[in-house]
Parts: structure tokens; sequence; C-alpha cells
């Protein structure tokens, strides 16, 4: 795989980082793995920054640093940043509320140290739909996430395995050629997590056994206000079997340099912990130094420590354990000056080597790679978004390979659109037109100060304040807004501007006249382009949003050099994101590493982004990169487009699907509502007679000849409309509804292990008119997954019937509005309808639980309409309250499904008209491990007091199941 340099965000809260900081103090185990693969990555030539809790900005062996506090101090320019720039990958360490808003990194890695615990579980999987993968540190901690955040991946499909083990990693360390002390033992882990067993239980048994063996501590100096009491007691314990004459001694913090000499030097580290480590570097280390661990078999230890260290069973509390950890302490202990000692140590480093930091990197690297290629996999959704783009280069430079039909109808678009690109005549006319379009409509002759423009004009004074400027190129120069700026900063410097339309310098003759006439005197309008300007020399070349209309800008660029002067200094800005120029004039979305690609080989580079306004209906933030350099006489590089084309991230397209007759009145509203997202629409007509196609027509629908879903079922009816959809996802909406806020749903439209929506579907009623009803159907489906409808009425997307799409979840921004069911007389009108197909569905789908509980809810309902037609409990009303009551006995009574609360109230209804049972409530509070109120409320009529308890059980179970566990 072809190796491309990457733009790398880390985003690392906790102790305070700093370059160096290493040399001079320890570290957390967070902080220090984020620090070293931050160098790590940066040693192999990718551009990091590293937001964490630094004191000032500062750039170190490559790596940017950022500040970010553990308050949350920083994070504004974090997300200032990723939701501006395009970084190739965002690593977010142990946060998952950072990926909760939409941003522009391509690639978004959460990065887990940490067990799982019921109390994360909610922000952990709500930010799922934002992440590609989550970084988890062993095989342990792979199975623990799977276990606590319900992640059934044995049983639930996703659309990949999201959890990707990686692993923490060590430096080489130097052998210091110190002497091992036959009987010393050593601790350096956070006391909390085995020191209190290490002195009040193991210590005095070994002693026992031999007064001679030394322990030593090293301290952890990130001590928090809740544990600063229990590391006194500890220290306390320590000064006082000092006093006893027992061998202990506590070191303090050490540097590396210093813990590693005291690892070379000891015999045994002993680590009797309860903890749960998802990866542990300490035994990285000390295997690296050849110093067997005596430790627990518990959590990822057992796949972290190789052959060499000896893991007790049992919990680290009981005397069995202690015993056997005791034992394991003098088998070491024994060994020393033998050949046995020698065959441990050998094992021990035999296994450290995996964990160098460098391979780790080169691991991720290539992970990296690889997770972009694949999101460039579907040609479909990359022209597209490329399109979208405005990376119209780009996009032709992706084409030329490709003679699929999909990549001529997209050169086809291009010839259409670009043409002009590669005919110089054809090109300036475009540009001339434009300019005389763009006068014709111009009515504000006045100047505006732009944001990108003050960062320019700062940068132009301060190479001013440097070293005079006093002639400007100002090329591309439009109506001349940014030259009245430069002439307003500097008063006596001469400005030159070009534009190639005659149209445009007239309108820009007019801006400063209608402002400040006076300034006329130092700007010159000149008619031309790069090819016919006067021979002059320049101090400065000024290009406020021309670059990326070049289809060679690198060409383009050296020709406007020959007018600099040797030290001649450049400032450059060009627009990134959708800005949806209808001219067809951009050619080019320039990333970050395009840029530097460009001017390399140029002086004193500054590329910085800001951010602009937002296109709402994209859902995407606009802004400029804004670039300064002083010329040299090197050529200016090229953009590796192979590299630019590996590096994306497409948005990934909507097929809408439809099935639809005589919806005339309805349709142009549905098709309206869902047009901005849609790439394509199907339609599958089952018969239509009044204008329903031509509406379907106008906005540029694929019209398919479909069946009466009365006759062959509502869910085979949608089968067949989404049998033609080719996108990578499926959107299904009827004629009666509307999807409100559009925009909304794209941020949704990403590589991610999702393979469905839910979208809140309210149900709207003027009669009677009650609060909206609203359900959660997944609305919008992955394509290609298999996925189909089941169901002859109510029919729903499932990739089995009972397993639903697979992975879901429930998108609260979203909301599809229906109006089908106003008024009673028209529920009752789609009820008569449906009834009959609620039978066959009963037949085709006997097992089908959503089956079951609409075929309870309709009995209800021919039982009440009966006894209104009838004014009384016929045999017919009461053979259907009989056939609901069955329905709930077997499928809702003990089961706490999805359905069990609404088939309850339909219950109750039925044993009501039935005269049966009585009305039973109750609202409990029930509080987890956590120590978080969960209410339990209980509305309605049940047969017996058991029954109700019973109903109430199912309820109590559901939540100790979700809340209930050792990781809270």
């Amino acid at each position: 795989m072809t190796k491309h340099k990457l733009d790398i965000v880390f985003l690392v809260a906790g102790m305070e980082v700093y370059p160096d900081i290493m040399k001079e103090k320890s570290l957390g185990g967070s902080e220090t793995v984020g620090l070293e693969m931050a160098y790590g990555l940066a040693r192999r030539g990718h551009n990091v920054k590293l937001f964490c809790n630094t004191p000032k900005n500062v750039k170190h062996n490559g790596v940017a640093f950022h500040p970010y506090s553990v308050t949350g101090e920083g994070f504004e320019q974090f997300t200032a940043y990723v939701t501006t720039a395009t970084p190739d990958v965002t690593i977010v360490q142990r946060i998952p509320q950072a990926f909760s808003a939409q941003n522009k990194s391509k690639l978004n890695i959460l990065w887990q140290h940490d067990f799982a615990t019921i109390r994360q579980r909610a922000e952990f999987n709500s930010a799922l739909w934002n992440v590609d993968e989550v970084f988890v540190l062993s095989d342990w901690q792979k199975e623990q996430y799977k276990d606590v955040y319900n992640l059934e991946m044995n049983r639930i499909h996703y659309n990949y395995d999201f959890l990707w083990k990686t692993t923490n990693g060590i430096q080489p360390i130097k052998d210091y050629q110190v002497k091992r002390k036959p009987k010393q033992l050593v601790f350096t882990n956070r006391p909390e997590r085995g020191l209190d067993i290490l002195l009040y239980d193991i210590a005095p048994l070994v002693w026992k056994r031999d007064k001679d063996v030394e322990i030593v501590i090293a301290g952890y100096d990130n001590t928090t206000d809740q544990m600063a009491d229990f590391y006194k007691t500890l220290a306390v314990q320590v000064r006082q079997y000092q006093k006893e004459g027992f061998k202990i001694n506590h070191v303090g913090a050490l540097t590396k340099e210093n813990l590693y000499k005291l690892y070379q030097e000891s015999t045994v580290f002993v680590y009797p912990t309860m903890f749960y480590e998802t990866s542990c570097i300490t035994a990285m280390e000390t295997q690296e130094c050849g110093l067997p661990m005596v430790t627990s078999k518990r959590g990822a230890l057992p796949e972290t420590c190789g052959d060499g260290n000896i893991l007790i069973d049992g919990i680290a509390k009981d005397g069995d354990y202690q015993a056997s950890f005791v034992d394991g302490i003098f088998e070491i202990l024994g060994e020393f000056g033998t050949n046995a000692q020698s065959i441990r140590d050998n094992n021990l480093r035999s296994v450290s080597k995996q964990y160098y930091w460098d391979n780790v990197c080169e691991r991720w690297e290539t992970h990296f790679l690889e997770l972009l290629r694949d999101k460039t996999q579907c040609k479909r959704d990359l022209y597209a978004h490329l399109y979208q783009r405005e990376d119209i280069m780009t996009l032709e430079y992706a084409l030329k390979s490709d003679n699929s039909e999909l990549a001529n109808e997209w050169k086809a678009k291009l010839k259409e659109h670009y043409s002009y690109i590669h005919d110089r005549k054809q090109y300036v006319d475009k540009y001339i037109k434009l300019g005389e379009e763009y006068i014709a409509k111009e009515t504000n002759f006045n100047p505006r100060l732009y944001p990108r423009t003050q960062l320019m004009i700062q940068l132009l004074k301060d190479y001013h304040d440097v070293k005079p400027i006093k002639e400007i190129l100002d090329f591309g120069s439009g109506i001349g807004n940014e030259a009245f700026y430069i002439c307003q900063t500097i008063p006596e410097v001469k400005v030159d501007c070009v534009n190639i339309s005659e149209k445009e310098n007239e309108g820009a003759i007019k801006l400063i006249q209608n402002t400040k006439p006076e300034l006329l005197d130092n700007i010159k309008f000149i008619t031309g382009d790069e090819d016919t300007l006067p021979d002059k020399k320049y101090d400065l070349l000024f290009l406020g949003e021309i670059l990326e209309h070049q289809p060679h800008p690198g060409v383009f660029l050296e020709k406007l050099e020959k007018y600099l002067k040797a030290d001649g200094v450049v400032i450059i800005s060009v627009p990134h994101g959708l800005w949806e120029d209808e001219r067809h004039a951009h050619l080019w979305n320039f990333e970050r590493q395009d840029l530097y690609e460009l001017f390399s080989q140029r002086k004193n580079i500054s590329v910085q982004t800001m951010s602009g306004a937002s296109n709402v209906k994209l859902s995407d933030n606009l802004g400029w990169w804004v670039i300064s350099y002083k010329k040299t006489p090197a050529k200016l590089g090229t953009i590796n487009l192979k590299r630019k084309l590996a590096l994306q991230s497409p948005r990934q397209l909507v097929s809408t699907c439809m099935i639809v007759k005589n919806e005339e009145a309805m349709l142009g509203r549905a098709l309206a509502s869902i047009a901005d997202i849609s790439d394509e629409i199907i339609i599958a007509d089952n018969g239509s007679t009044d204008r329903t196609l031509d509406i379907a027509r106008q906005y540029g629908a694929t019209i398919v000849q479909g069946q009466n879903p009365q006759e062959i079922g509502f869910d085979e009816a949608r089968n067949f409309a989404i049998s033609h959809a080719k996108n990578s996802w499926i959107l299904w909406i009827d004629a009666d509804e509307e999807l409100q806020d559009p925009f909304k749903v794209i941020k949704y439209l990403r590589h991610n292990a999702m393979n469905g929506y839910s979208l809140k579907q309210v149900h709207f009623s003027t009669d009677p008119p009650v609060a909206p009803k609203v359900d959660l159907p997944i609305r919008l489906f992955r394509n290609h997954k298999g996925v189909r409808f089941y169901g002859f009425v109510h029919e729903h997307p499932e990739i089995n019937m009972g397993d639903g799409v697979g992975a879901s979840m429930i998108c609260s921004d979203v909301t599809i509005g229906h109006d089908g069911y106003l008024t009673e007389l028209g529920r009752r009108k789609r009820f008569e309808r449906n009834i009959p197909l609620m039978f066959k569905d009963r037949e085709k789908y006997p097992d089908r639980l959503l089956g079951k509980f609409l075929m309870l809810r309709d009995y209800v309902h021919l039982a009440r309409y009966d006894v209104e037609r009838n004014r009384r409990l016929t045999a017919k009303a009461l053979e259907y309250c009989n056939e609901a009551l069955k329905f709930f006995d077997e499928s809702f009574a003990k089961d706490n499904n999805l359905y069990q609360d609404e088939a309850l109230s339909f219950y109750s209804e039925a044993m009501k008209i039935l005269g049966i049972g009585l009305e039973y409530s109750s609202s409990l509070v029930w509080v987890d491990q956590t120590g978080k109120d969960h209410n339990i409320d209980i509305a309605g009529r049940f047969k017996s007091a058991q029954e109700f308890l019973e109903y109430q059980k199912t309820k109590l179970k559901a939540l100790e199941d979700l809340y209930t566990g050792e990781f809270l």
C-alpha cells in the first residue's frame, strides 16, 4: 500500500504535558502514550497536532502542541479546527463526547484506555454515529466493551467490527549496566491498584520467610484530592516498617531513566492487584528490562505478560491468593544467579520488542491508510463527493483510468460544464463573460472587509513592518475591494490591480470613486492576464480567491512570480468547503497538504485556516486557507493527485424510495422535503391516473411500474422499489409525509458501524386535537446489506425477520411529519383498508412480534367499533377481546420488549370492554449501583394483583440487567 503523509490531530486531556516532560518527571499512562504516539507518527513524516494540557502553543520534534485542559478550556480551539479544517485523522483519547457534533475530519478514532463502565454507556453509544473506529488496547478490553456497552456483535449485525485492537507501547530501553540485587522487590504502579495489599498483607508474609528481602516503592505524583488521605496512610505504614527495621524504601516519583535503572537492579516486580488493566505499560517496560512480574491473572495482564512472569489466580485480598503470590516471589528469588534466571530473562525480553512505539506507529499508519482506502471504494460516492466539493481537477484525474458507464456519465457532465479548462480561449472568454455578468448584477459598490481580507492585510502589514512594501500586484482584483483596504492600511503603497474583464475594472473604479476617490492616485487598473502583464517588478503579489480557478496552479503562479523581486512576498487566500459555485468556476477545493506540496520550496511559508459562514443546506462549515511565503528561485511543487484521491471521505449517497398511486395532492410536498439530500429518487407507481408522475418527473425521479401493494403486500411493493436503488443508503417515505429540516440527515450519511437510523415519525391529529403521537421506525438504512421489508402491511426493513436492520440508533434531531391520520374518519378508512391485510400478515408472518402487537391493537379496534355500532357487547366483540388477551398473555405480559407498554394499553381496553380485571398503578424509583434513579411508572388493567406484580417484575429485571454489574 502506498504511504501518504497524513494530517493527524490528537486530543489528549489529563495531566500537564509539554515537550521533554518525560526527561523531568513521571507521567500518567494515558498522557505518556498520547505523547509517544504523537512523536512517533511525526517521526514517520506525518503532520501532527496535539491538543493537550500544555501551557502554550509550541512546535517540538514535528509535533504542534496546543493548550487544552482537563476542565475543557481549549476545547473550542480544538472544535474550531476539526470543524473548519479537514484533517485526515482525528484521534480523541477517552472523551466520546468530543465526537457528539459533526466535524470535517476524514477519520474519527476514539482511543479508549479505560475499561467500559455503565456510567459511560450512554455517552459512548451516542457518539458511535460519528466514529469510524474505537481503538482498544487488548482482547480482554474488546470483549469487556461488548459486554458492558451491550454491543452484541454475535447477535446484532454491525456494518463492520469497529473495535480495533491496538496496544500501548514503550521505547527501547538502554542497558544501564547496573547490578541486580538478589532480594530486591519493586512496586511502581498507582498505589490504589495494590500497594495497600502489598504493604498490609504480602510484605509481612515475605519478611516472615526472609527478613532480608527489600521492597522499593516508586511514587506517583498525580495525587487527586479523593486519594490524598489513602496515599498518606500508606506512607505512614512505610515509615512504621522502617522504624521496625524492615528493609523498605519509598524513592518518590522517578524520571524514566531512573525508573529503568530501578527495574534493572531489582529481581521481582510485585503487583498484587484487584484492578482490571486494559493494557499495562509497566509490564512491557519490566519485560524489556528482564524483570519478572508476579501479578494477578486479571484483565489484560495475561495477554500482556509473556513467559517468565508469574500470574496468580484468584482475588488479591484472599489468603490463598496471597500465599501463592509469596510462593511466586520466592520461586524467582530462588533462581537468582542460575541458568533458570537467564532463561526467564530471555523469555521476558523476547516479548517486549512487539511493543516498541515505532512498531505500534507503523501499524497505526497502515491501518489508517486501509480505512481511508475503504472509504473511497464506492466510486458512486467518491465521484459525487468530488463534484460537490468542486474539486474538479481531482475528479478529472480519478476518471482518467475508469471507463465504466458511471465514469462516462461523469465525463459527460464535466464536458458539459467544464470544457473551458483545456481551451485557453474558452477560459478567457468565460471569465470575461463572468466579469460582465457580475458587474451587470452588482448594486453595492462599497468596500467589504471580509474576515480573510483582514488576515491577509495583517500579514501584509507584518511584512511591511520588517521591510517596506512599496509596489503590490493585486491579480484578479475584482472590484478593487482588497486594494481599497491595502491603501487604507499602508497609505504610501502603490497597487496595480489586474482583471481579465474590462467591465470589472470599470466597477472597481466606481467603488473607489464612491468611497475614497483620492485612493485612485495609488491604485492603477490593468486589463489583462498572467501572459500579458507589463514588464515590472513588485514587492508583493496579492491573490484573493484566484488560485482555485486555475487548472494548473503551479504553472500559473510561476508566471506571476516572474513579476516579483528576488525576495518578493506572496499572500494568497483560497476557499474551502461546499461553496456551491453555480458558475462552474471553481476547479480546486484545496486542503492543507495540497498547499504544502505546492509551496514547500518557498521560504517562510505559513498556512492558516479560518472559518466563515455555514452552508446550512449541505450541513457544511465554510472557510478559507490564507497562505503567505517569500519567493525563492526553486520551481513550485505539484499537488500529488494520487495522494489527494486516496485521502477522501465521501458523504455517502441516498436513494429515496416511494410507492405511490394518485398522490398529486401531496407528492410535491414530500419530494420537496427530500430533494436536497436525495441523490436518486425511485418512484414505484401502482397505476396513477392523475398528475402524480408529472410531479415526480419534476424532481428527476426514476419511475418504475410497480404492483398493487394490497395484492402483493406492502413488503413486496417496497422491496420492488428498493431493488432499483443504486446508492449507499435508502430512505423510505410516503406521499403523506414530510422530512423536516432535511439537512440534519447529512451528518449521519457516513462510514460508521451503524446499519440504520430511526427517525422520529410524528403523527398529527386534529380530530381529536391531541398531542402528536411519535413512532421511531427505521427510515434510513444501508443498501447492499441484505435488508428487505417484512410485513404484508405495516412493513418494516430488517435483515431477517425479528432482527431489525442490525446496529441502529435514533436520530433525535430528525423528524418526519405524517398527516395521514389527521381525523378520526380518515383513520377509520385507513383501518378498514388495512384490517384484511393484517389477517394476511398473520398468515404470512405468524412469528413477527410487531405483527402480533398490531393484531392485538386491531382486535381491540374491531371490538370497540363493534360495540359502538351495536351499543352492546356482541359475541363478535367478545371474540375480538379474547383474541387480544391471548396475544398479550403469549407475547407481552412477561417480555419487556419494544411493544410491551403500548400493548398493555390495548390489553387494558379489551378487559374494560369485557368488564373484567381491576385498574392498577404504581410509580417506583429504582436506584442503580451508580446512584442513578430510574422511574418505573405502570398504569393499566390487570386480571389480578399477581399479574400486575409479575408485569412489574419484568420492568425491574430489564433495568437490573442493564445497570447491574462489576463495572459501574
